[in-house]
């Protein structure tokens, strides 16, 4: 059975990474109910780990976060009594 192009470059875990790297966290995180390399290869990189902030950046220090400041995308936007846009 001859496999496609597509199939050989999502079945390397490396390019798959880099692929969903280009997608917003939204679509990432979606995207692990794909097939089973998806979801585990969503799960086992940490690039990937932190872009759905679930795991903190190997870069990250602690900073001063303004109240403005939106702080996990994935979350539902609340007003300021914390009633859901």
């Amino acid at each position: 059975m001859a496999t496609t192009a597509a199939a050989t470059v999502f079945g390397i875990t490396e390019l798959l990474e880099q692929i969903l790297l280009y997608t917003d966290p939204r679509t990432l995180l979606l995207a692990q109910r794909v097939n089973k390399f998806f979801r585990a290869t969503t799960q086992s990189r940490n690039e990937l780990q932190t872009r759905l902030y679930l795991r903190q950046s190997s870069e990250a220090t602690l900073k001063y976060i303004s109240l403005d400041e939106e702080l996990n995308i994935l979350l539902p936007k609340r007003d300021r009594y914390g009633l859901i846009d």
